[in-house]
């Protein structure tokens, strides 16, 4: 399942200031509202729903495709496919032969 971005407005000089004290402690904003959410989930979604709401997210997870970004994908060779790219193939690998003209006058 996606994640769902969430957009508030907070006082700008406020936010500032918690986040030069959060950065103090070594903590980032997005890492404590995060976690504030999650215990707020907790205390209000009954434990059945989260129960369930967990093995919807599992499923979706093992269903999704795992995406690879392109700097790590291995590159492959090329391979050859049908019987006219292997005769091709074979062609410009063979040793050319030379042609010899004989003058039998």
């Amino acid at each position: 399942m996606a994640d769902r971005e969430i957009k508030i407005t907070f006082p700008e000089k406020k936010m500032e200031a918690l986040v030069f004290f959060l950065g103090e402690q070594n903590e980032k904003i997005e890492d404590v509202l995060t976690a504030h959410l999650d215990k707020t989930y907790e205390k209000y979604v009954p434990q059945q729903v989260r129960k369930f709401v967990d093995s919807q997210i599992a499923a979706a997870q093992e269903e999704a495709p795992i995406r690879v970004p392109r700097a790590q994908r291995q590159t492959r060779e090329p391979r050859e496919t049908g019987r006219r790219n292997a005769r091709q193939g074979t062609r410009q690998n063979a040793p050319r032969e030379e042609a010899h003209i004989w003058d039998l006058r």
